[in-house]
């Protein structure tokens, strides 16, 4: 069973950050935006309908805020800095549009500054929707456009006091030009808890603690917060972003993506959305949509460095190693060390250098600076998995068993215990897995496996249905025809087989031409025939590992040491962290000594 590597990681970043995978981080838009505004809430009070010169008001229920202090707000009508405390599009429209009204056409100093607070808002945590009002330009020092400042520059403001709900709620904005939350994270959690314990139907506070809590990995809290944001702004993009952002790192990447592709539709250009419908396409295989997504994103960010490697990473994919190399290159003069080229460099390793043991040392590195990142994990159990020899220490059963534990539905780690269950002869085991998965995954490598599996099991009924119903869904797949011929032939279906083979050799070339050959081998019955397929095999692939061992074999069955073990050492220089391969060698050097 091959196993390819997944290259990359998500959660939800405000910035650059992103990352590939498992309930990591997303990227919502690298924006810049300030804000302003008030103490606690208390009773409710309706807001009626009204003309002003924005237009008829959005009528929105908003508590009113608790008047217990003095703040920099103190003279501005209460209902309005609800409003914008409340920070939801429609608020804090609404909020400007009450302003203009009560000001009479002459706006104080105070509420220039808190106009401008709502247009920084809107700008940063709501791009979708535009600032239809007219905003002057404000000089008056304050601090809430102080903190704004620093949060646009990724500073998180700890030195200005807390004297109501946003000085207490404004230097989370951080989030959106900072997405590695680690440094801050403390602080805005306990800010952010103190504004809701003050407002806790305050949209914008439980949006910025569902995207918080995303960034640190706690998907679960995030969807609580996010559920609670929906209810005062149900219908903003820049929500539904999060709820398919939250949907990816739940590992739902078929709902992400159509989710997002649905919200793209009204939101073309809308950052956040375009970054999580490519990795979502990325992670459901579908290379084509991918590449158009990640694209779509690099022309608008073309120093993103995530970017770059999802680039690299969809390029390997097409078998274009030596772009993906140069990518990963370039990458690698600014940033070597991230989870993302990490894994990515450990995939060109294995698919283009064929070295696992490089592959493994690499992998081993992001291990020891991300030991708990399942995309991390999940790259070194398919490493240790293909190599059959422990990263850092595990095998690939530990490192695979660890990402269920975080990801109890994750295909890819179920598929590598399977093939450790397999390659250890506990067929059993693997049947009742990969028969539980299959109904849930209809990857063909879940397949691929099934019908092994059974072949092992001797149940050549099952292996022959579910390879012929692929082999007829997708004829012209070359993985899937070899899966076919291989059960074809360990079936003892030696005619249907050998007429097939000789078919798809006229047209074949490289690595299938190599397999054919390989099986024919499996087939003939005299001694010249099979050295000739074999031959023939290593002709058009000298590293076809099945040919060269089968090679060994022969020659050690016939005593031949040393022949035999030209073509082991070959099969060891193909796979070095191989045990039983070492171990076969070893025996050969003992012998070749008597």
């Amino acid at each position: 069973m091959n196993h390819k590597s997944l290259g990359g990681s998500l959660g939800i970043s405000l910035g650059r950050k992103l990352g590939f995978g498992l309930g990591l981080a997303l990227i919502l838009p690298l924006l810049f935006f300030s804000c302003a505004s008030t103490p606690a809430p208390k009773e409710e009070t309706p807001v009626s309908k009204d003309d002003s010169e924005g237009g008829e008001e959005i009528v929105t229920q908003i508590p009113m805020p608790d008047n217990s202090f003095r703040s920099y707000f103190y003279s501005i009508d209460q209902k309005i800095l609800a409003y914008v405390e409340n920070g939801s599009p429609d608020s804090l429209q609404q909020a400007s549009s009450l302003i203009y009204k009560n000001s009479k056409g002459t706006l104080s100093d105070k509420e220039i500054v808190l106009m401008n607070v709502c247009k920084q808002i809107m700008q940063v945590a709501w791009p979708s929707r535009k600032v239809t009002w007219e905003v002057p330009s404000s000089q008056t020092d304050n601090p809430y456009s102080r903190i704004l400042q620093s949060a646009a520059n990724g500073i998180y403001d700890s030195s200005t006091e807390r004297t109501d709900f946003l000085t207490t709620l404004l230097p989370s904005m951080v989030i959106f030009s900072r997405a590695d939350v680690q440094s801050y994270y403390a602080k805005a959690k306990k800010d952010l808890n103190t504004a809701l314990a003050m407002r806790p139907d305050s949209v914008l506070a439980n949006y910025l603690m569902s995207v918080l809590e995303i960034n640190k990995g706690s998907t679960e809290s995030a969807a609580t917060y996010l559920t609670k944001a929906e209810k005062g702004a149900s219908s903003c993009v820049e929500l539904k972003a999060v709820e398919a952002a939250i949907q990816y790192n739940m590992g739902n990447y078929s709902r992400s993506l159509s989710q997002g592709e649905l919200l793209l539709a009204s939101s073309p250009q809308n950052s956040l959305l375009l970054k999580i419908c490519a990795m979502a396409a990325i992670k459901t295989g579908n290379v084509d949509k991918a590449e158009n997504y990640v694209l779509r994103v690099l022309q608008n960010e073309p120093e993103n460095t995530n970017f770059t490697l999802y680039r690299a990473d969809i390029l390997m994919s097409k078998n274009d190693y030596i772009k993906a190399s140069s990518l990963l290159d370039a990458v690698a003069k600014t940033d070597s060390t991230s989870k993302l080229y990490l894994i990515e460099r450990t995939r060109l390793l294995r698919e283009w250098n064929k070295n696992n043991a490089a592959a493994s040392q690499t992998i081993a590195q992001a291990l020891q600076k991300y030991p708990e990142d399942a995309d991390v994990l999940l790259c070194a159990a398919s490493v240790a998995s293909e190599s059959s020899s422990p990263v850092a220490g595990k095998s690939a059963v530990e490192l695979a068993n660890k990402v269920l534990a975080k990801l109890p539905e994750n295909t890819q780690a179920q598929r590598i215990l399977i093939s450790e269950h397999y390659k250890a002869g506990r067929y059993q085991e693997a049947y009742q897995m990969c028969s539980k998965l299959i109904k849930e995954d209809d990857s063909k490598e879940t397949f691929f496996a099934y019908i092994d599996i059974c072949i092992a099991l001797k149940n050549n009924a099952q292996a022959m249905e579910t390879a012929s119903k692929l082999y007829s869904s997708y004829p012209e797949d070359e993985d899937v025809l070899r899966s076919y011929i291989n059960m074809l032939v360990a079936t003892g279906k030696r005619e249907q087989a050998q007429k097939l083979i000789n078919t798809k050799l006229e047209t074949s070339t490289g690595r299938t031409k190599s397999f054919l050959y390989y099986q024919r081998s499996l087939l003939a019955t005299g001694e010249d025939e099979i050295f000739a397929d074999l031959r023939a095999s290593l002709t058009a692939n000298p590293r076809n590992k099945d040919a060269l061992y089968r090679f060994y074999r022969i020659y050690y069955n016939k005593q031949d040491w040393r022949r035999a073990q030209y073509y082991l050492k070959q099969v060891v220089a193909i796979d070095p962290r191989n045990s039983e391969f070492l171990a076969q060698n070893a025996e050969l050097d003992e012998l070749l000594k008597r």
